[in-house]
């Protein structure tokens, strides 16, 4: 959250050298790839739960790719085939890439001495005689994803369990046994199915088939302008127990106009806001922070002062927990890491009504 934070606010000044702002562009990209693999994993503990957006597959595989080159055995070679036809499915793009990623780990781990590793793309018509022997899938129009190694292959007499939780045929310390159970997990909760081709010596080969998406017309969109950064007044007080986030969003905010008075926890936030209740416009709570928790620290803050004005963050995506706090009378949501377009909009915006329910950025 720190560093793009600070990067966002270097690419937002223009008048920088270029190489200045080349450096903060670079830096704010894989900071953001950072942030979407820290999602990844706050993805698995949300147990099935997931989006539903268009996805394209051979991007997926794409990234997955480019993140594995940086730690596979040089001589393992990588080989992508992809149709020419469209491979969009629907479904949570964080889970669909830890599902391709699991496979692509497990096929690396296979072939410790090199080898070669390819992932294919297709689409294929799946019948009722296909469907009536493959649980969860259905007669229809499918992407088939195909991730081969030339690895050492998957013995008969495992095969059959390697989709179990905790079996694992890896060496005590080097496997856990949840990687296959979180992919079977994934693709079964996207209404997909999924095969496994293996003969000892020869590698192995696992068929992911998820449903293609409907195809829906391709909409003009005409090119928007860039749109500026609003800017305000006001007098914020920013609660997060974390020391480099809590300057990074107060100079993120100092620039955008406002004055920044910092808490680093719930108790203390409390006794700067009824210390000076009339000189605080808006609140920034952090959603998790020791001693006392943002929202339990909302509801102290609006029993002394019903009227205060008051956001959430969090790390975590928007969830059951974060709307019973919005639905107590939160104002907004933003998650972390900060944009600062989306956090400039946000405080604008209930500072002008104090009626605002925002979405989280993409960030």
């Amino acid at each position: 959250a720190g560093i793009m934070g600070y990067a966002d606010m270097i690419v937002q000044r223009r008048e920088l050298e270029p190489k200045v702002l080349r450096a903060g562009e670079i830096i704010l990209k894989a900071a953001t790839r950072a942030s979407q693999l820290t999602k990844q994993l706050l993805g698995f503990a949300r147990q099935g739960k997931h989006q539903s957006v268009r996805i394209d597959l051979s991007d997926s595989v794409d990234e997955v790719v480019d993140l594995l080159l940086r730690t596979i055995h040089p001589d393992v070679h990588v080989k992508r085939s992809y149709c020419s036809e469209a491979s969009t499915v629907m479904g949570d793009p964080d889970q669909v890439q830890q599902m391709i990623l699991n496979l692509a780990v497990n096929a690396r781990d296979a072939m410790p001495n090199g080898g070669e590793l390819t992932f294919e793309i297709e689409t294929i018509d799946l019948d009722e005689n296909y469907c009536a022997t493959h649980a969860y899938s259905r007669p229809g129009r499918y992407v088939r994803l195909s991730v081969r190694d030339t690895g050492e292959g998957v013995p008969s007499d495992v095969r059959d369990r390697i989709f179990e939780p905790f079996f694992t045929t890896k060496a005590q310390g080097k496997g856990t046994g949840m990687g296959l159970a979180m992919v079977y997990g994934i693709i079964k909760n996207h209404g997909g199915t999924i095969e496994v081709y293996s003969e000892p010596g020869l590698g192995t080969t696992f068929g992911v088939y998820l449903p293609l998406a409907e195809e829906i017309e391709d909409f003009l969109i005409e090119a928007e302008e860039p749109q500026t950064v609003p800017r305000g007044s006001g007098h914020i007080l920013l609660v997060d127990d974390e020391e480099v986030i809590r300057q990074m969003a107060s100079a993120m905010l100092c620039e955008l106009g406002y004055q920044v008075q910092c808490a680093s926890d719930g108790p203390a936030a409390l006794e700067t806001y009824r210390a000076d209740r009339e000189k605080f416009d808006l609140v920034i709570l952090d959603m998790i922070m020791p001693h006392m928790n943002g929202p339990d620290c909302f509801r102290e803050l609006k029993r002394f002062d019903p009227k205060v004005r008051a956001i959430l963050s969090s790390g975590y995506s928007r969830d059951g927990a974060v709307q019973d706090v919005l639905d107590e009378g939160m104002l907004g949501f933003t998650q972390k890491p900060y944009r600062m377009r989306e956090l400039a909009g946000l405080v604008a915006s209930v500072l002008a009504d104090g009626d605002v329910d925002a979405s989280p950025s993409d960030a």
